[in-house]
């Protein structure tokens, strides 16, 4: 499983990396109401910053 998740960054990487070579955040989730609580997480560390 690990090796498989380094290849999916990897090729990410190769046609998703951004500028100044920050990462897209991948967020594979099967409940709903788990996904937006993680979503409002990351936009308040985003603003924190």
């Amino acid at each position: 499983m690990i090796r498989e998740s380094k290849t999916l960054i990897e090729n990410l990487d190769n046609k998703f990396l951004r500028k100044y070579h920050l990462r897209y955040h991948i967020l594979v989730v099967d409940n709903l109401d788990c996904s937006q609580y993680v979503r409002q997480i990351l936009r308040e560390i985003k603003n924190r910053v």
